[in-house]
């Protein structure tokens, strides 16, 4: 934090702060919390939205520090939950990578959707680092930590993921997918790979896909049983859904090649397991990784998937890796 928080200037397009925003940001967490010993969910916490800071106008920063005082709160009461569950796992006692991957709101900002840090042209109206992030934009990728708690009561409720799934991160995550992207797909989701098939959200007018919006993808969800968008959309929305029950998820991208050239790709999460210290992929999502490649005979690069982690934790300079074999 107090290496890598100060942005270099030279990055953006318009004047950013000269004081490291990640220090800021547990600052704020201090004035309105008591810290632990070696609190490193109130670390993470800070270090992923010092980003947001930089980038951020007046309000944006000013809605960043309600919305991490209420996120760590959320982080306290959803371990509390766990423990009280028996669970053989516990946001607080993740390892510090882990938690920067829980505690990331940022959703795929730093390479897709609407708004973005690098992305093509199609996808993206908004460069960040030309523009800056408007408050509009900050609601645009960052979920509600209202949302949240609205995502965890809906699957519960509706016995969509039952107490006895809870005792193993797989076994939700697992069922996630199969609802939303394998067995449930068609009742549960509407895929769009048309770029002219457009939407409205906020008064902007978007391709309906790759538009990065988790609380639209979620609202209509709920509106109308089935959710928009692609696999990027899947993949947010599985994102969040799992972090609402205290499991740290990471974006995952992968391309098949053909003739030494990137022709398409694909979005899962990877989740952590707490009881190998590793992170994995559900089951069909890595088979169905292998059938793209096999189908197209060609090698999977997933040289960016894997770094997702270290572009969330920024400059944690020492990580294990990761496994998302089934």
């Amino acid at each position: 934090m107090v290496k890598g928080g100060i942005p270099d200037k030279s990055d953006f397009s318009y004047p950013v702060p000269n004081y490291n925003t990640e220090l800021q940001c547990l600052w704020w967490l201090a004035e309105q919390n008591e810290f632990k010993d070696y609190d490193t969910l109130a670390q993470a916490i800070a270090m992923d939205h010092g980003l947001f800071v930089i980038m951020g106008t007046e309000e944006v920063r000013e809605a960043v520090k309600n919305d991490i005082n209420e996120f760590l709160r959320f982080g306290r009461e959803t371990a509390e939950w766990q423990k009280a569950l028996n669970l053989s796992y516990n946001l607080e006692r993740y390892p510090l990578e882990a938690k920067i991957a829980w505690a990331w709101r940022g959703g795929l900002i730093h390479s897709h959707g609407t708004y973005c840090i690098y992305g093509p042209h199609q996808q993206c109206k908004h460069f960040l680092l030309e523009e800056g992030l408007s408050e509009r934009g900050y609601r645009w990728f960052s979920v509600r930590i209202e949302t949240m708690n609205k995502m965890r009561k809906h699957f519960l409720e509706n016995e969509l993921i039952s107490q006895n799934d809870l005792q193993k991160p797989s076994t939700v995550v697992e069922k996630l997918e199969d609802y939303f992207h394998f067995s449930g797909k068609s009742l549960h989701w509407e895929y769009n790979f048309d770029w002219n098939v457009t939407i409205e959200i906020n008064g902007e007018i978007v391709p309906a896909r790759n538009y990065g919006n988790v609380e639209y993808v979620f609202g209509r969800y709920i509106e109308t049983g089935r959710a928009l968008g692609v696999c990027m959309e899947e993949a947010l929305l599985m994102e969040n859904i799992v972090r609402s029950y205290g499991i740290a998820p990471i974006q995952f991208l992968i391309y098949w090649m053909e003739n030494g050239n990137r022709m398409n790709g694909h979005h899962h999460i990877l989740y952590y397991n707490p009881d190998t210290n590793t992170w994995k992929a559900s089951y069909h999502q890595t088979l169905g990784d292998l059938c793209d490649a096999k189908k197209h005979r060609s090698k999977v690069d997933t040289g960016q998937g894997f770094l997702r982690v270290q572009e969330l934790s920024y400059r944690i300079k020492s990580w294990s890796g990761s496994s998302h074999s089934p």
